[in-house]
């Protein structure tokens, strides 16, 4: 009964001064401690917290010693926390500003780029984007240059990692360079690129040359509708990508148990691009 007296009480004071500490809105004795989006208050016998103003909310109780708030993500904002005390009969008012930003450009070490060496050939790269920027990011447009080509590895919207195809050629110690046009919530652009040098042999090989890999995958060749299995699947994402010998994408498959139903392809010879918990992989498959 003592307690509820006692948050009655402070509640009431609270209501009746809440304009005047909202305006002022200042914490002159550290009463507040902010990490994040997490809150403390100094020690007291009653808390109660309010936000006067803005757009963020908080999440859970709001008498209680920490609270934590829903800020909106990816834009400019400020919002004004209120908190009363209650100790020993007196009512102390603090208030705290909070703000957001709205996102900015990722930095360059953000973009990673890779080669992936088939027989220690050069004959696909990638390239990605820490997950840590996504929350931010509309879209990415990826293009690539490589030894006089340039191409372009397409828009992601979401999962932000592409294959680069490399044409046929000698590509050793020559520069992979890939551009990244990141396109933010907000509407910012933001331009990357970053570089690598590749240490590679003569290119792909040839078909007539090529031996389906039946050591990582079976049945190798396949039949068309056939279930392709791949032995080295664990800590993949439940998505495999699959090129024509051309680069031509075929289509995204949904990986079910680490199996792969290849649907309709016809006849011929095809990569399979996948990743798992060592990188990523790119596999020749046959279907006949």
């Amino acid at each position: 009964m003592k307690n509820l007296v006692l948050i009655l009480m402070f509640l009431g004071v609270s209501v009746y001064t809440s304009a005047q500490t909202c305006s002022t809105c200042a914490d002159p004795n550290n009463d507040i401690t902010r990490s994040g989006s997490t809150m403390t208050a100094r020690s007291a016998q009653a808390y109660y917290w309010e936000v006067c103003s803005g757009p963020a909310t908080i999440s859970g109780s709001s008498t209680s010693r920490s609270i934590t708030l829903n800020l909106p993500s990816c834009t400019s904002s400020t919002s004004k926390v209120r908190l009363v005390r209650f100790v020993n009969g007196n009512c102390i008012e603090s208030c705290e500003v909070v703000k957001t930003a709205s996102p900015s450009c990722p930095p360059s070490s953000a973009l990673y780029v890779g080669n992936e060496g088939g027989g220690g050939l050069c004959t696909t790269g990638y390239a990605s984007l820490s997950s840590a920027y996504a929350n931010c990011i509309a879209y990415i447009d990826w293009t690539w240059a490589l030894g006089g080509y340039t191409g372009s590895a397409g828009r992601t919207t979401s999962n932000h990692w592409v294959p680069i195809y490399y044409p046929s050629g000698n590509w050793n110690n020559y520069y992979l360079v890939v551009y990244a046009k990141v396109t933010l919530v907000n509407g910012t652009v933001c331009n990357l690129s970053k570089s690598l040098l590749l240490n590679c042999g003569s290119g792909p090989t040839p078909i007539q040359q090529m031996e389906p890999d039946q050591s990582s995958m079976y049945p190798n060749p396949i039949k068309p509708q056939g279930t392709l299995t791949l032995n080295d699947l664990d800590g993949i994402s439940n998505k495999a990508e699959i090129f024509d010998m051309n680069g031509t994408p075929r289509g995204t498959y949904d990986v079910v148990e680490k199996s792969i139903n290849i649907g309709d392809l016809e006849p011929g010879h095809y990569f399979i691009l996948y990743r798992n918990d060592k990188g990523v992989h790119k596999k020749h498959f046959i279907v006949e």
